[in-house]
């Protein structure tokens, strides 16, 4: 059973993908059952977080028929790491701990808005980029620049 959900996640995993500075191998090379080539928790998230791109955007989702933003990096922190950082932005925001973007690392999440109260989460991938579930008609996708952020939080070692 392919683990990856859409046509966009597919043909992503199928080329080589950059996490960070790391290449990652093609999807028909890896096992994706918790024993996949000694992967760092932090490409785990993200290579995880690539198989839902495509997904519909819905408010207040927080499963794979649908997720918005904190319900989107809540569920994959959640089924990667067994970390429930929560499912609100307003409480997410209180997990981790704040790094610079000089010092940002793939699956650390950005807060976007006010520093107490962000109004949007995504999820670092690394080169500039980002996953997120972006507003009602859109999609997972990956987007680019940082620096609109207010806030980064590094969850996982």
């Amino acid at each position: 059973q392919d683990k990856f959900k859409t046509k966009e996640a597919r043909a992503l995993i199928s080329n080589n993908i950059e996490i960070g500075k790391q290449k990652i191998i093609k999807y028909k090379d890896m096992e994706l059952n918790g024993e996949d080539l000694e992967q760092s928790m932090s490409d785990k998230l993200v290579l995880d977080s690539y198989k839902y791109l495509g997904i519909e955007y819905v408010w207040g989702g927080k499963t794979p028929k649908g997720f918005d933003c904190s319900g989107f990096v809540g569920w994959v922190y959640k089924e990667v790491t067994g970390i429930d950082i929560g499912w609100c932005t307003y409480t997410q925001v209180f997990s981790g701990v704040e790094v610079s973007k000089e010092n940002i690392k793939p699956g650390d999440l950005l807060f976007f808005g006010d520093k107490l109260a962000p109004h949007h989460v995504a999820m670092y991938v690394g080169n500039g980029k980002y996953i997120h579930a972006p507003h009602t008609g859109d999609v997972i996708k990956i987007s680019y620049g940082i620096d609109k952020a207010s806030v980064i939080k590094h969850i996982i070692d």
